[in-house]
Formats: structure tokens, sequence, C-alpha cells
């Protein structure tokens, strides 16, 4: 990434009994036309070593760049998850999230996401946020545990795999918002086959020079077919990696490692303190644009 002009944050891994900190979903955040002041937001986790991850020295450091705090993690008594952006799709241009439903994702815990959004957000009385939900399986009829399995949104397209959502009406609904809305994307659509490559584990930022990227693993890439390769690099930068052992052994992969960054966030003090440096990015993600 940052020999694509990609902005990037390290930040190191505080907390102890945390195997999986490599994948940052125990907070996005998010600044914007629509919550002008920035908001951060502390996600309920499923597992306890996926909990050991949050440390209040990083949390410190986050809540100096966003006015607005959304803390979910009173959830986690409940036994309820809504794990970042791994179980949330953002669509803060069209003011949707995007979520299939499983054990870490529940319907109560992005219902409060969503009340508490309109409750900071501009204008919400004629543009309220809504979440659009689902439930996907993969080939094999198992549940997808994260969004982020099936879809990801980029810029002018959505990469997403239709045919998980075996529900019509649910699928229906979820090509209308991505469709329909004030700012519309192209369907790119990927098979079950493809997701199982972690095809649609992929995340759009822009670099430093304005382009549009989206950065996505060797594996996932290579699934595409020569149609889909000439869509995205025809619309976009590709930042390619091989990360096939963080693939097999953690189940995740790029979009799973990155976070949207909306402002700058300092860690130098926290940077050298820790056993190791969890591989974190915090990204500029678009902008809203006609």
């Amino acid at each position: 990434m940052l020999d694509n002009a990609i902005d990037v944050t390290v930040f190191p891994q505080l907390g102890d009994d945390a195997p999986d900190s490599v994948f940052p979903d125990w907070f996005t955040c998010y600044k914007g036309d629509s919550v002008p002041e920035g908001v951060l937001i502390i996600h309920p986790m499923k597992y306890k070593s996926r909990r050991n991850e949050r440390t209040p020295e990083l949390i410190s450091i986050l809540k100096q760049n966003y006015h607005h705090v959304i803390d979910l993690t009173h959830f986690e008594d409940e036994g309820k998850a809504l794990e970042g952006k791994g179980s949330i799709v953002f669509d803060h241009r069209n003011r949707n999230f995007y979520v299939a439903l499983s054990n870490r994702s529940h319907i109560d815990v992005i219902n409060e996401l969503v009340a508490k959004f309109n409750d900071i957000a501009v204008d919400t009385a004629n543009h309220p946020y809504k979440a659009v939900t689902f439930e996907a399986k993969d080939q094999r009829g198992d549940v997808i545990y994260h969004t982020d399995c099936l879809m990801t949104l980029l810029a002018q397209h959505v990469m997403i795999c239709l045919d998980a959502i075996r529900d019509l009406t649910q699928r229906n609904s979820l090509i209308s918002a991505l469709t329909q809305g004030e700012y519309p994307v192209e369907i790119l659509e990927l098979s079950l086959d493809q997701i199982e490559h972690m095809a649609a584990n992929a995340q759009n930022v822009t670099n430093d020079e304005g382009e549009q990227c989206v950065v996505q693993s060797h594996q996932g890439y290579s699934s595409l077919t020569v149609d889909q390769k000439k869509v995205l690099n025809d619309t976009y930068r590709m930042v390619v990696s091989k990360v096939d052992m963080i693939e097999q052994v953690g189940g995740g992969s790029c979009r799973c490692m990155l976070v949207e960054n909306w402002s700058t966030v300092d860690t130098s003090s926290l940077l050298g303190t820790a056993d190791f440096d969890i591989k974190l990015a915090n990204c500029h993600m678009n902008k809203p644009t006609k």
C-alpha cells in the first residue's frame, strides 16, 4: 500500500491473548458529510479473545479525532455481537448499512447503531440511515458469518455474491438499495466459488494522489474472470498482495486487515511498546461524488 501512495497507520497490539488482532473488527470510524464532527464506534465482539484487542490506550487516542462515540459493547453481556466492518458494509453516501445476519452480526445491535447514527447525523428527517439486512449462506449451506465475506462496496461498483442470498425478497431489496439510491453502483457479480477464494474481501481507498485504489489479495484477484479484472483495472488502481498464510490460517483477507481512517491518528507514542505490531492500516476512503 505504501508503494501505491496509500496513507497507512500501524497500531501496536497492546492487549494480551489477542491472536486475531491482525483483523481489527472491534472499532470503526467515520467523518464526512453526514457526520462532520466524526464518530468512533466501539463494537461488541462474539468471543472473549477478540474483546481482548480493545485497550484503553488505543481507544483514548482514537477518541481525540472523533467528537461522537457510540459504544455498543454492552451487548456482549447478552451474547450479541456486531463485529465492525466485517459485519457491516458501510454506505454513507446512501446512508445504508448492509449486514448479513449471523451469530456475529445481531439484528438488535445493528438496529441500535442505526438509531444512534440518526441521533447524530445531519438531516436525518429527510435522509435517515437504514439497515439493509439479509441472510447469506456459502456453497456448503453454512451461514456466512461476516458480510465482507460476500460483498464489498467500491466507488462505482459493488462486488457481491448474490447467489449466497437465497431469499429472493431479501436479494431484490439489497439490489434495489445498491442500484437505485442517490449514488447507485454497478453490480460486479461474484460466484460462490469466487468468494471462497476471498474475491469479495477487498477494500476501496483513496491514495494521496487522489486515485481510487482497490486493495485485494492475490488469491482473490486470481479468482476473477478476465472481464471482471478489466472492469476493475479500467476503473481503479489495483493493489494486489499475497497474503496466503493469513488467509489460510486466520480465515480473513485484505479487507479484514484494514479500517478506514477519516482523521489523522498519531500512534507514535505506542509504537515499540508492544511485543509485536498488528498490521492495521487506517486509510482515507473516498468521499461522495456525483
